[in-house]
């Protein structure tokens, strides 16, 4: 498994979580702290592309604000 720590727009932490949870087997995104709007996602290494250009996609509109690690 690996995990990225992101941060969001606080707004965006429950969107971001249905369109993980819509690919389904994709990744799951863990709440780290509500107050500064972070999140955890964890996937497999096989999706390891998948995830890296949905985050992307995220970044672009807006909903993910900064990859913290990766």
């Amino acid at each position: 498994m690996e995990r990225v720590l992101i941060t969001l727009d606080r707004h965006a932490i429950a969107y971001v979580r249905f369109i993980f949870e819509g690919y389904d087997g994709l990744g799951t995104v863990s709440t780290v702290d509500r107050n500064l709007a972070q999140a955890l996602i964890a996937y497999s290494t096989g999706n390891r592309a998948a995830v890296q250009a949905l985050i992307r996609a995220l970044q672009d509109e807006g909903a993910i604000k900064e990859v913290l690690t990766a």
